[in-house]
């Protein structure tokens, strides 16, 4: 009885919540029809027996024959079938759910099986396997469920299937249960996944009628078989149907449901919510759920490649996990989990936000897949399982019900991983700060967002220090354990980069006083420290807004304001500045910056009130008074302060232009832009007037500039003094020339405004390196060349980057991807409107690739609006191929129509302006290779005088000596390199010789010789490219038996395929120059007989020559007639 009125409450329930989603129309004439049928059958019930159980209220005699097999039909009452009615199209948002239920329901059975084998009670077919069997049908639009287990009588069929809301598996657990001592294990049990009993009627969702094959396993049972088309009525009959032992359910499918008949679609719905199942499953034969849910087994039974596997497998992902925890818990819920954190994400790729990771479970079927609710936001880099076998779920067993209980599940998970990843930081600090390099934002986001946990996510924080190295990181607690005892507070800088944070106005005095500060390079981050606040009993502070004196540290012999200076000149400040400033302090924390804005807002404020203007287009900033902090001991202040009196108008210039650099400095200052008025308006004053004289003058107004540009562009200080150098040196031509040539001698040894001691000159100073600088001539400036675009493709970076460095700039940013198929993607990352841009690509192997990538480059260049395209080509591909047109009459149009001139042909279509090459022109019996038409002009570095320079200078050469050309192609190359030898060393000429082939003109030396004598000499053999090394190695075996004493070779371009380095390493050849037009191939033996020469020095200088139409360098270049070549190894 209590059951029945258990099943009642449930069905009024449900008739209630389905009721609630009619229109209003609909409910009305809903609740008209059933007071109707309420009060039919109350009037029907006065004269009736009473009923036993629910599964026998029908309003037609059954019948009871089973040897005739007449089916007993069973019609359903109002009431019944308006719960089917529910449960079929109100409880399941969607249909393919039916699924997962129906293999719930046969995994149930098999479960129930299995426990019956176990106390050893006798069954039918005991050898047959344990599995759920799919089979699809789609001519006879039926699909089938089946399984193994435990099978039903007649009576359980109608009991079970006959009832709404009745559980077979919920009452089978329950008897057990009471079979069973208290104390047993459960374990047996857990396989059992059913407990509402209506999962079996979602079939209906999708079928027009559903058939129930059953055979009890229980010895002496008669299969039967129970079908309904859910309109209001069941038969069941006995049957001849070969079912084995257990349950066949044969669904006949809707038309509109048809695609479930799909084979493809059934698997990819059981790996979505039954791929744990237990037991086997099959569809059409194809076993399906091969992976295996190792949550359930202990990690002792399971090896990493399976959890590698695993995670692969449930996160959809390639690479391997970084770390797993896998976790049990009793309360408040038994819980079985199993969590990954993968070796990197995609959002920090500017991909969408990652979704939720975590799946949830019940008894290995899928409840919610990556649910939102079972881990905070935050931690959505987190990829695992959830498995309870009593959580609190909906009727369509597709959500957790009790709010309360998630949110607490939702603690006691967070809490373990947080309390995983602070064991893993003191297991392994270089793992963790791998995983911390990968995942700190979404840390830093949960420190934001989880207020609950957020003191012990700071623990996981991992910052540099400027106590520590550069990208070496600390932690609060390794700060904390540094602190001196009386210090109660933790700094931080919030800076772009450390070079930044280190040069700040506002890390001055940290660094006077050595005290620890922590460089935080992310605006978010200053947002972080602020909801920290405090860690470990002391408060965390920016440095921009820390409190320090710093007067005790003071160097008394340095010249400073007096008091009275002081008051007059922050009254004249304040008078200059006051639309700008609403007061002006003198400050003891500064030593190396004139003055600083000391009351701003924070980093991350401003990043949030720059977003505001954004969406607004309000300024929200604007109209606001800063506080300025100056430091009376800086020269520019003691020499402003002189200057008001006796030029009051260049005097305002500069205290515009200290504010301005202090907001810059300060980050105040969105745009660099706005600087560049008072800038001009600075360089524009003539220095001869200044009272300070000319060298001090300029080189407090040059200091000032620096640090201005140096913040306002956000660039490095290296190509920001380029620019200066220029600037400045044209400032200072317009003094005398004896003030002009103190001025330049001043800054020369400047470094950010400190003279200092005379060093070796350094090729990437930024202030006026050496003469042989490709951006300076005589020792001054070329200014411009930062206006030029270096890019480089995929073959050569090394030297692009080089070349860059050369010019005082960088190579620019471009991204050049493959897809799947290999074609090639680019993408480039900065503005090149109106700019000249050079591409620096070597077309070396693989030299097809390269040559496309070329292509591609050039054309994305000029889509992207570049003035002038320039490819800078080290090496060019196919010029030896010499397959001239047999209709040509002329040698050049031998090598036009040859694959060079193909590939030249297709660059001028691409639209390339003009080609810088190495070594590109090829001389022939008086005749000139061109590959390029005459409207592409085609710049040549000859690299012979190189060599020569190298040979003169560094190898110890014993006379005689003999230049030797290894074939007909480069007699011009060694005749140029013998003329430039001899010029080195007049003293003893080098000879002249020629290798002969002979007329076979193959690969067989026994008719080769050598035109002229070697014996006794070393022997240089000059060769445009080494390939394989074969001939050389036999050349060099040649000149041994003719009787030379050494063997050297020089050649521009290394290509060295195959084994060329072992070859040159077991020939007799001393030693072998080459140019570094071909990288080295990486993996591949190395010789240390060969030794490669930098081009970039070259190249660079071509390239300034080129950009500002310096024609006589490139001559120069080429003749060396006045330019010493600086080699590098």
């Amino acid at each position: 009885m209590m059951q029945s009125t258990a099943h009642m409450m449930l069905r009024r329930a449900l008739t209630a919540a389905a009721v609630q989603r009619l229109p209003a129309s609909a409910r009305a004439s809903y609740r008209a029809a059933s007071t109707r049928s309420i009060v039919t059958h109350a009037r029907a019930l006065k004269n009736a027996r009473p009923v036993q159980h629910f599964s026998h209220q029908f309003s037609t005699a059954m019948s009871t024959s089973t040897s005739d097999k007449k089916a007993d039909r069973h019609e359903f009452q109002a009431e019944t079938r308006q719960l089917l009615d529910i449960v079929t199209h109100s409880i399941y948002t969607d249909k393919e759910v039916f699924i997962r239920e129906l293999i719930s329901n046969a995994s149930d059975a098999l479960e129930k099986l299995r426990h019956l084998q176990a106390t050893g009670e006798a069954i039918e077919n005991p050898e047959l396997e344990p599995k759920i069997i799919i089979t699809t049908d789609e001519k006879a639009r039926t699909l089938t469920i089946q399984d193994t287990g435990m099978g039903m009588t007649k009576a359980e069929l109608i009991d079970n299937l006959g009832t709404i809301a009745r559980s077979g598996s919920k009452a089978f657990l329950e008897k057990i249960k009471q079979e069973q001592s208290p104390n047993a294990s459960t374990e047996a049990l857990s396989g059992i996944i059913g407990k509402f009993g209506v999962g079996f009627y979602s079939a209906f969702m999708v079928a027009d009628k559903v058939e129930v094959f059953s055979h009890s396993a229980l010895s002496g049972n008669q299969s039967h078989v129970w079908s309904s088309d859910g309109s209001g009525a069941f038969e069941v009959a006995p049957t001849d149907e070969d079912v084995s032992r257990g349950c066949k359910i044969v669904i006949h499918v809707k038309e509109s449901c048809k695609d479930f008949l799909s084979a493809a679609k059934v698997e990819a719905i059981i790996c979505r919510y039954s791929n744990f199942v237990a037991f086997p499953i099959t569809v059409n034969g194809e076993p399906v759920n091969t992976v295996q849910a190792l949550w359930t087994k202990s990690e002792s039974e399971v090896t990493e490649e399976e959890y590698s596997e695993f995670y692969k497998f449930i996160a959809n992902a390639f690479d391997d996990p970084l770390y797993r925890l896998q976790y049990r818990a009793d309360a408040p819920l038994e819980l079985k989990t199993l969590f990954f954190i993968g070796s990197s994400h995609t959002e920090k790729h500017g991909y969408s936000r990652l979704e939720p990771g975590v799946s949830l479970y019940s008894r290995k079927v899928l409840i919610e897949r990556n649910s939102p609710d079972i881990l905070p936001d935050w931690m959505r880099f987190v990829r695992g399982v959830v498995d309870s076998e009593d959580l609190p779920l909906s009727l369509s067993r597709e959500k957790m019900q009790d709010s309360r209980l998630i949110v607490k599940l939702r603690d006691v998970l967070t809490r373990r991983i947080i309390r995983f990843l602070e064991q893993q930081s003191t297991k392994d600090p270089e793992k963790f700060k791998q995983f911390f390099k990968e995942f700190g934002q979404f840390i830093k986001e949960g420190i934001c967002t989880d207020f609950q946990n957020k003191n012990s996510l700071a623990k996981l924080l991992h910052y540099e220090s400027s106590q520590l190295e550069s990208e070496v990181v600390t932690t609060l607690d390794e700060y904390v354990s540094r602190c001196p005892p009386d210090q109660n507070e933790i700094y931080y800088l919030c800076a772009p980069s450390r070079k930044i944070a280190e040069m700040s106005p506002y890390f001055e005095a940290f660094k006077k006083s050595n005290k620890e500060v922590l460089f935080v390079y992310n605006p978010i981050d200053d947002f972080v420290m602020t909801n920290v606040a405090e860690f470990n009993g002391r408060k965390i502070v920016s440095a921009e807004a820390a409190k320090l004196d710093m007067s005790d540290l003071d160097d008394p012999s340095v010249k400073k304001l007096t008091e009275d200076e002081e008051r007059m000149f922050g009254a004249w400040l304040k008078l200059t500045l006051e639309k700008e400033i609403k007061d002006v302090k003198f400050t003891s924390r500064l030593s190396e910056s004139p003055a600083i804005i000391s009351d701003h807002e924070s980093a991350s404020i401003r990043q949030m009130m720059s977003l505001v203007n954004e969406r607004t287009g309000q300024d929200l900033s604007s109209g606001t008074k800063y506080t300025l902090e100056i430091n009376p001991r800086h020269r520019i202040i003691v020499d402003l302060n002189t200057l008001r009196e006796v030029n009051a108008p260049l005097a305002e210039k500069v205290a515009r232009q200290i504010y301005t650099n202090a907001t810059v400095a300060a980050g105040l200052v969105g745009d660099g832009r706005t600087l560049l008025t008072g800038l001009n308006d600075i360089l524009a004053v003539d220095p001869l007037p200044l009272p300070l004289g000319p060298p001090a003058a300029l080189a407090s107004i040059a200091r000032m500039v620096f640090f201005g540009l140096r913040s306002a562009l956000r660039v490095q200080p290296a190509s920001v003094a380029v620019f200066l150098g220029g600037v400045t040196a044209g400032f200072a031509h317009r003094s005398t020339s004896a003030h002009a040539e103190s001025d330049k001698r001043d800054l020369r040894d400047l470094e950010f405004g400190v003279p200092q001691e005379r060093k070796r000159v350094d090729p990437f100073s930024p202030f006026f390196p050496s003469d042989k600088h490709p951006c300076t001539h005589a020792g001054m400036f070329i200014p411009g060349c930062h206006e030029l675009k270096i890019f480089s493709g995929s073959s050569h970076f090394e030297l692009a980057d080089d070349i860059a460095r050369r010019l005082g700039t960088r190579v620019g940013k471009m991204k050049l991807g493959r897809f799947a198929d290999g074609e090639v993607q680019v993408q480039i990352g900065e503005s090149v409107r109106g700019k000249d841009v050079y591409l620096v690509q070597s077309l070396a192997a693989p030299v097809n690739e390269n040559v496309i990538e070329l292509l591609l480059m050039v054309s994305t260049m000029r889509r992207a609006s570049a003035k002038r395209v320039t490819v800078v080509i080290p090496y060019y591909a196919y010029k030896h191929h010499r397959r001239a047109n047999p209709m040509s009459t002329s040698m050049n149009s031998k090598f036009i129509h040859s694959p060079a001139g193909d590939i030249a042909k297709m660059l001028e279509v691409m639209g390339v302006d003009r080609v810088i090459a190495v070594d590109l022109q090829l001389r022939m019996q008086g005749h000139e290779a061109c590959f390029f038409s005459s409207g592409v002009p085609v710049e040549t570095l000859e690299t012979i005088m190189a060599g020569v320079e190298y040979f003169a200078t560094q190898v110890h050469l014993r006379r005689p000596l003999v230049v030797l050309s290894p074939n007909p192609e480069c007699l011009r190359r060694a005749r140029v390199f013998q003329s430039g030898l001899n010029k080195w060393l007049p003293d003893s000429p080098a000879r002249f010789a020629a290798f002969i082939r002979g007329t076979s003109g193959g690969p067989d030396f026994t008719e080769a010789d050598i035109v002229g004598d070697v014996k006794g000499a070393d022997v240089i053999v000059v060769d445009d490219l080494i390939d394989t090394s074969e001939t050389l190695a036999k050349l060099t075996k040649l000149c041994k038996e003719k009787g030379a004493r050494k063997i050297y070779c020089f050649a521009s371009h290394p290509l060295l395929n195959g084994e060329a380095e072992q070859v040159i390493h077991n020939s007799d050849v001393s030693e072998v120059i080459v140019m570094d037009t071909i990288p080295a191939t990486p993996g591949r033996f190395h010789s240390d007989k060969i030794k490669r020469l930098s081009v970039a020095p070259m190249l660079a200088e071509l390239i300034q020559a080129e950009h500002f139409k310096a024609h006589s360098y490139i001559d120069r270049v080429n003749s060396r007639e006045d330019f010493k070549y600086s080699h590098s190894l």
